[in-house]
């Protein structure tokens, strides 16, 4: 008998994650006009596992990219 495949849930289809990945992305849209999905790969899915909120992810790891590729453009402060 053929074995089935058990399916998997993949982080994209948990929607409180993928609330978090549009929260993150909306903080880099009004930064720098970019959204998340235009940056250099983050690991997010690790991030929201190990508990960070969006504005903590940002802060911490995406503005530390944004600053390497960017160089002082990465400070642009958020536009309300």
């Amino acid at each position: 008998m053929p074995k089935t495949a058990t399916a998997i849930a993949a982080p994209d289809a948990d929607e409180d994650y993928l609330r978090w990945r549009e929260s993150v992305s909306k903080k880099c849209n009004r930064r720098w006009g970019l959204q998340l999905a235009d940056l250099p790969d983050l690991d997010t899915h690790a991030a929201y596992s190990a508990g960070l909120t969006a504005t903590e992810f940002f802060d911490e790891e995406v503005v530390a990219v944004m600053r390497d590729e960017l160089g002082g453009l990465a400070e642009l402060e958020e536009e309300d």
